[in-house]
């Protein structure tokens, strides 16, 4: 490109990006958002537990029971979130912020990237850049909502979901597509050695982004040709490789146990599924018909991938069928190739027009585009804008929480909603609930049934029970005339039956559940059966789990000490040897219990709790209890670390790349 024409995409860009900082300007003020009704707390609550144990947690005493930290949605983007806070020199709210107002500003601009490596023209990548920034929501028309907010997607996911993660990750996406289109183009083995990072760390950043990457690059691929459907199968082989010491098989199986607590879709059936792919099939080959006849692979790929995102929005819309993970989320993914089939076609109708009609085309366009984003600016700007929490219900709430429980094993409360959501935004008050539902049904497997009990069952009895058997000292609940955006309770009034309110904030009455020893740590006494829960029906073992924790053993007693979320030193006196030490957290591997040295067994006890054997060991002793990698984790993380020196070394010996 000789020399001014080099440098003449950069003015288009700032124009972008300038629409874009207007749109995203009150992400740059204040510290958290007016919608609490969000999950945003959820990623700023799993971001500030990183930043206060960083570099890796190991352990999350504060959400669901207790879980490894491993398991978190999304871990790639709490860093990123951590990376902000510690650069900008600010807190993990305003970090996250900054994170969202940088991920709407780069997704447009990385749009445009890819729109040009997909065209080889900047005119294209202008125009749907363009269309992307300033028009509405064409995926939210397809839905058919009330009233279809007067902006884009993209701000309607970060304002009213707190989903930035899937912006910032779909923006990496496209940015990763383009790489993989140059790839194909040129076949440089550089390339093959940043992709499987780049695919990685989206997959780290957004499962949704993540999916929709994986859509796009089969788009790319498959009309690209065989030799880059081999290229990409190879990409996704090292990427995975790559990604194994986070998403390693326990998250998936935990993942698809999610799936199967949650999916409720119709099955597919055989007219199902031959109506998908005749589908695809038509537009394949739609697209491979736009391809010969126009030469325009970027008007090609984006007929191809639009009509997918449309195929997905269709069947969730109209036959309840999810044809991708959480279908409903894809809006920003099909209005960027619904916008790019748009801009495409403008640029080549703009081509073959007399040059002055062309022209005055192109300011029509431009004026209109230009009315519809000032019309959606100010809704922008009011979705986006920052909120006074500290006046907040949930603020209030955990704030008086905190006062009443203080250590970070427990007890717990149990909490529903935004309270749940932004509890641990401001406390370390441990919670039967938590922020992502994704993995808890596989280090907790119960809980999912007994939130549900509790919250629409009338029995209060029964939930009393579970109540005491989850160790929960306080229950939140938030009454009819509460201000709060969820109502999760059918019954409220039931509670009044079976305890006592101990306080009332903001129309949310905190009930104290009466545990005989509240401690997440108990000496107690077990028979041969150690009772196991097998689901929350199972009545004989609850009753027997909580005759264990109930019971009266002696003057042994214990006292201990919590120096980490990985870490607690206990002092236990007048053993009699036929004692057991009680860990009111999730079972897992990775927890061990120390007795001079010599490791003591361990089993699951009650609602997968952890019960450490201490048979045999008399009078006074000093128990560490500590939590570490298992063994597996670090094949996984070996595996991790051997795949990247695979690449590296064959990037710097040079040796050929089989595709």
């Amino acid at each position: 490109m000789p020399g001014w024409r080099r440098y003449a995409p950069i003015p288009l860009m700032l124009l972008i990006a300038t629409l874009a900082v207007l749109q995203a300007h009150p992400l740059f003020l204040g510290e958290y958002t007016w919608n609490l009704a969000s999950i945003e707390g959820a990623y700023i609550a799993q971001s500030r537990l990183l930043r206060e144990n960083f570099p890796v947690p190991g352990w999350n005493p504060l959400w669901y029971g207790g879980h490894p930290f491993k398991l978190s949605y999304s871990p790639g983007f709490l860093y990123v979130v951590n990376a902000f806070s510690i650069l900008l020199n600010v807190g993990i709210g305003e970090a996250y912020r900054r994170v969202s107002a940088f991920s709407l500003i780069l997704l447009p601009l990385a749009l445009y990237v890819l729109a040009w490596r997909l065209s080889g023209s900047h005119v294209p990548a202008f125009l749907t850049s363009l269309l992307y920034v300033a028009l509405p929501s064409a995926h939210r028309a397809v839905y058919a909502y009330p009233s279809v907010p007067p902006c884009p997607d993209q701000i309607t996911v970060t304002a009213l979901y707190g989903e930035t993660p899937h912006v910032l990750g779909l923006a990496l996406a496209f940015l990763t597509a383009a790489l993989f289109y140059h790839y194909t183009v040129k076949g440089k083995r550089v390339y093959a050695v940043l992709l499987p990072l780049a695919v990685c760390f989206v997959n780290l950043t957004n499962l949704i982004a993540a999916v929709s990457l994986a859509v796009i690059m089969v788009g790319i691929a498959a009309l690209r040709g065989w030799d880059a459907v081999k290229r990409l199968s190879l990409v996704y082989l090292l990427a995975i490789g790559l990604g194994t010491f986070a998403y390693d098989p326990e998250y998936i199986q935990a993942a698809v146990i999610h799936g199967q607590m949650t999916g409720g879709t119709p099955p597919l059936t055989i007219p199902t599924v031959v109506v998908i792919l005749a589908v695809l099939a038509a537009s394949y080959a739609a697209s491979r018909y736009v391809y010969s006849k126009t030469s325009s692979f970027f008007t090609a790929a984006a007929l191809l991938l639009s009509s997918s995102f449309l195929l997905v929005a269709l069947f969730n819309r109209f036959a309840g069928i999810g044809l991708l993970p959480q279908a409903v989320r894809y809006g920003p993914e099909f209005d960027a190739f619904l916008y790019g089939l748009v801009g495409s076609s403008l640029s080549v109708l703009f081509m073959r027009l007399r040059r002055g009609l062309a022209v005055t085309l192109a300011v029509i366009l431009s004026a209109l585009m230009l009315a519809s984003f000032v019309n959606g600016l100010a809704y922008s700007q009011a979705v986006l804008r920052p909120g006074d929490v500290e006046r907040s219900i949930e603020k209030q709430v955990a704030d008086e929480l905190s006062t009443l429980l203080s250590d970070r094993f427990g007890p717990r409360a149990y909490a529903t909603g935004s309270i749940a959501f932004w509890l641990n935004v401001f406390t370390d008050v441990p919670q039967v609930r938590g922020g992502y539902d994704e993995v808890a049904g596989s280090f907790s497997p119960l809980w999912s049934h007994v939130s549900y009990l509790i919250n629409t069952n009338r029995n209060s009895s029964l939930i009393l029970l579970w109540l005491k058997a989850y160790n929960v000292k306080y229950v939140l609940v938030d009454m009819p005339w509460a201000a709060l955006p969820y109502k999760d309770y059918l019954y409220p009034e039931k509670f009044e039956e079976i305890l006592k309110a101990v306080k009332e904030v903001g129309g949310v009455r905190v009930y104290e559940v009466p545990l005989s020893c509240p401690e997440p740590l108990q000496l107690v006494k077990t028979e041969a059966h150690v009772p196991v829960i097998g689901n929350i029906f199972d009545v004989k073992n609850l009753h027997s789990y909580l005759k264990l924790v109930d019971g009266c053993y002696g003057e042994a007693s214990l006292q201990y000490a919590v120096e980490n979320n990985n870490r607690i030193k206990v002092r236990v006196y007048n053993l009699d040897g036929e004692h057991s030490l009680l860990f009111k957290t999730n079972y897992d591997d990775g927890w061990v219990a120390y007795v001079n040295g010599k490791k003591l067994p361990s089993k699951v006890v009650g609602p997968n709790f952890i019960l450490f054997e201490m048979n045999g060991v008399r009078g006074d002793a000093e128990v560490e209890i500590r939590y570490s990698s298992r063994p597996i984790d670090l094949l996984y993380d070996a595996f991790s670390a051997v795949v990247l020196v695979a690449m590296l070394v064959y990037y710097i010996r040079g040796s050929s790349f089989t595709a």
